[in-house]
């Protein structure tokens, strides 16, 4: 208590009206949320606080009323390159209880949550001066960077904040949630490609593939693979990572995809004798493992582009016998030459 002058001259002759001030604050709960308020002045000739004895109140029944309000807005929720940001404001009156503040990614494809981090809010007046009567108001922006993985791709994901009582990501306690469900992030996994060229070079024993593969997943899967796969026998038989360049023409028709403006390649694999006769098909991958080319990885087959390995024609013009000698002439193309690059002419007695 303490003294007031002010209300001697009307209440003077009270027994304490030269003392009669007072001051107290009183932390809010979560069970008070919702709930209106009145303050009781309690006079008693106990001072015992659980038992009061003989007393005399006085009710102050216009108290505040503790609103369960939540308002929130998103500012900006999108996909960066790797990374979701996440960016906004959230006033919950539950914050006077619930003061850890976390904001959650939720796979709405998959219906789970898959990452979660607390954060620090910042200062927001502008808020403050809408809803100035909600108790975080004027603290209540956020911002927040996910990583995206693999295995998000193709999903639908929505942003939760959460006030809680507990401070451990692992045990929230008890919270109180804002869901942005008009707000949501979509992880396309598009992808399309072209092999423009398929080329044998027997002068040197290659094989040259040259095309463009433009996917969604580049933007986690970073590493560009060109794979040789021989049909014949069902296996890999070569592999080389390889740089994409720019493709303009490519983002102009496929402007969607991820990479689309830089998804051209080319590449030229050793043909081995243990590959004639074989058909071999290229397949374009991006991965999350530049040493291998294995780990988290999405493929594209160029199954329409085979190179067949077993492909020979010919043709002869002459055949004939003169005099003392056989006369042979004509032509004969074989992709065997590649790696048998010698040519004989073999007269055989039938």
């Amino acid at each position: 208590y303490s003294s007031n002058d002010d209300a001697r001259p009307g209440y003077a002759t009270d027994a304490n009206a030269d003392n009669v001030l007072f001051s107290s604050s009183f932390d809010i709960t979560p069970a008070m949320i919702g709930h209106q308020f009145a303050l009781v002045s309690r006079y008693s000739d106990s001072h015992n606080v659980n038992n009061y004895g003989h007393y005399t109140d006085y009710w102050f029944n216009n108290g505040p009323r503790v609103d369960n309000q939540n308002q929130a807005w998103l500012d900006n929720f999108a996909v960066q390159g790797n990374k979701i940001v996440a960016s906004g404001w959230n006033a919950n009156e539950m914050s006077a209880a619930y003061p850890h503040h976390f904001l959650i990614l939720f796979d709405r494809t998959k219906n789970r949550e898959v990452a979660r981090q607390i954060v620090t809010d910042q200062n927001s007046s502008d808020v403050a001066r809408v809803y100035g009567n909600i108790y975080n108001a004027a603290k209540s922006r956020f911002s927040a960077t996910f990583n995206v993985t693999p295995q998000m791709m193709g999903d639908s994901f929505v942003l939760v904040s959460r006030y809680s009582d507990s401070s451990n990501v692992n045990n929230y306690g008890n919270y109180s949630d804002y869901w942005f469900n008009n707000n949501q992030v979509n992880l396309a996994n598009k992808q399309a490609a072209w092999l423009d060229n398929a080329t044998v070079n027997p002068n040197n024993s290659t094989v040259t593939f040259s095309g463009w593969h433009a996917a969604d997943a580049s933007a986690v899967l970073p590493y560009h693979y060109a794979i040789l796969f021989d049909r014949t026998a069902n296996r890999e038989v070569a592999r080389q990572e390889v740089a994409t360049t720019n493709s303009n023409d490519v983002a102009r028709v496929h402007g969607d995809i991820a990479n689309a403006n830089k998804s051209r390649f080319s590449v030229t694999f050793h043909v081995t004798p243990a590959m004639i006769g074989h058909q071999l098909v290229l397949v374009s991958r991006y991965t999350d493992n530049e040493q291998s080319g294995e780990g988290n990885r999405v493929d594209n087959w160029f199954n329409n582009n085979v190179v067949d390995l077993n492909a020979q024609q010919a043709y002869l013009d002459t055949f004939t016998e003169n005099g003392n000698t056989v006369h042979a002439a004509g032509w004969h193309v074989a992709d065997a030459s590649v790696t048998q690059p010698h040519h004989f002419l073999i007269l055989w007695d039938a």
